[in-house]
């Protein structure tokens, strides 16, 4: 699928606040804490890459760039990553969720690996101007 235009950031003061990962939407809908009872139901087995570029006005760069963040368990492994080059910022996920369902005794680490993928995709990266 290829997206073109849309609202990826904001503008605040001398600054320009981009959210490159809003694109991906995230891998799971909020899940409520442990513990749980029965097993949560995903569906079929999936995978997903994510590449998302944001071409960025001449003279503006990311003050800084988010760490990456990498997740692997059995029923979700996850790599996201940030880079800047020739005036392109890109943020890149890849997803693989191999189960159908999350057994119960799994379903913590599940949740908290799904979080922190979730917070990637919601991550903004600061741009200043040179």
């Amino acid at each position: 699928v290829r997206l073109a235009g849309g609202r990826v950031g904001r503008r605040v003061g001398d600054l320009l606040v981009l959210e490159p990962g809003s694109a991906a939407y995230g891998v799971t809908a909020a899940l409520p804490p442990p513990p749980r009872r029965y097993a949560l139901d995903l569906g079929a087995p999936s995978e997903e890459a994510i590449d998302v570029r944001i071409a960025t006005p001449a003279g503006w760069r990311p003050e800084t760039l988010p760490e990456p963040v990498e997740v692997d368990g059995p029923d979700l492994s996850a790599r996201c990553s940030w880079s800047f080059e020739d005036g392109v910022l890109t943020y890149r996920r890849e997803t693989t969720m191999p189960s159908r369902e999350v057994p119960p005794e799994r379903y913590a680490r599940f949740r908290d690996a799904a979080r922190q993928v979730n917070g990637a995709d919601t991550r903004a990266v600061v741009l200043v101007h040179e």
